[in-house]
């Protein structure tokens, strides 16, 4: 992973150097000197006793079919990396935060966390599953940026490009498609700016003290 942390401040710095403005350089600068604290958390990852997993990396309700919890299926696994297991709650927990606007602190999120860590009480005293799934939530926000420019300009251009044309004919009673202005995240990464979001409601950068960027990729300094 460190050097999968390495990719992740090259593919950034890259975007940073051609869209970038003073701010987003000195987060990039904060975020390099942090490798070794990343290393850090690593290790404390490694010596886990729970082994790694898949990880689908971008597990939301839209990412999910199905009509209950005994009939689900999970699809859209093309960001999905193999990691330890507890990062797998990072794109979870941070939409239960956004979707019912709580605090770290609130017993309904501390509800779904603690279901997620009950299965693994056999492993270690619930303080230090608490403490591994928050270092392994930080570490998970690398595996979430492009490996490559030319990844991160492909997710740039698949969310940049105009709609095809409508077909000239249509089938009789078929529903008309309203074409209008690209609404929230689509228009703020098709005009390459900062994200709107304050820290506390972005999916992927909950816990305190972080601070979101996107732009080419999803990024979150990782810092205390």
């Amino acid at each position: 992973m460190p050097e999968r942390f390495d990719e992740a401040l090259d593919v950034t710095g890259a975007a940073i150097g051609s869209h970038g403005n003073p701010a987003d350089r000195a987060l990039h600068r904060h975020a390099a000197a942090m490798r070794e604290t990343v290393a850090s958390w690593c290790g404390q990852l490694t010596a886990s006793r729970a082994s790694p997993s898949l990880d689908h990396n971008d597990l939301h309700p839209w990412n999910i079919l199905g009509d209950g919890p005994r009939n689900a299926r999970f699809y859209d696994w093309g960001d999905s990396v193999v990691a330890h297991p507890f990062a797998a709650m990072l794109v979870p927990l941070g939409f239960v935060k956004r979707h019912l606007d709580v605090s770290l602190d609130d017993p309904r999120f501390m509800s779904a966390r603690e279901a997620y860590l009950r299965v693994f009480t056999a492993l270690a005293p619930e303080e230090t599953l608490a403490t591994t799934l928050e270092v392994a939530c930080r570490v998970g926000k690398v595996a979430r940026i492009p490996r490559s420019t030319a990844h991160a300009a492909a997710a740039e251009r698949s969310v940049g490009e105009r709609p095809s044309p409508a077909p000239r004919h249509r089938r009789p009673g078929a529903p008309r498609v309203r074409r209008g202005k690209p609404q929230g995240w689509l228009r703020r990464r098709r005009r390459g700016g900062q994200c709107s979001h304050p820290c506390s409601r972005c999916c992927c950068s909950f816990w305190p003290g972080d601070v979101c960027w996107r732009r080419r990729s999803c990024w979150s300094s990782v810092q205390r």
